[in-house]
């Protein structure tokens, strides 16, 4: 969970967006998640955003939680902490810490909430 927390400091530090309207959307769950299942989905996503490299290499497929982008493990061009964690090749977005591979064992679909995001542009 401290990670989810990261990557929110992160996003926030750029957003032009008020905070109350922010929070408004982190309370929508479209999918209808229990609370608990999402702190669980979240947790497990910790384990696996952050130094990540070998694992997002020895995907299929990758998605990006904080924009819902999906892509092959090629399309990751950059990476943080010493090449360690990959880094959003979505250019909208460009996020690090939030690249989740198939090789996780976690269910991409899960943390796919494209459908429902007003996406940022």
């Amino acid at each position: 969970m401290k990670m989810v927390f990261r990557w929110l400091k992160e996003w926030l530090s750029g957003c032009a967006v008020p905070v109350s309207e922010i929070s408004t959307k982190l309370s929508m769950n479209p999918k209808g998640f229990s609370e608990e299942l999402l702190r669980c989905l979240g947790e497990a996503a910790d384990d696996h955003v952050w130094d990540n490299r070998d694992e997002v290499m020895a995907s299929r497929e990758c998605i990006c939680t904080a924009c819902y982008f999906r892509f092959p493990p090629s399309a990751v061009l950059r990476w943080q902490d010493d090449g360690r964690s990959a880094i959003c090749p979505n250019p909208d977005c460009g996020f690090g810490g939030s690249v989740l591979g198939d090789a996780s064992g976690l269910n991409l679909d899960d943390y796919d909430y494209s459908m429902f995001a007003d996406r940022r542009n």
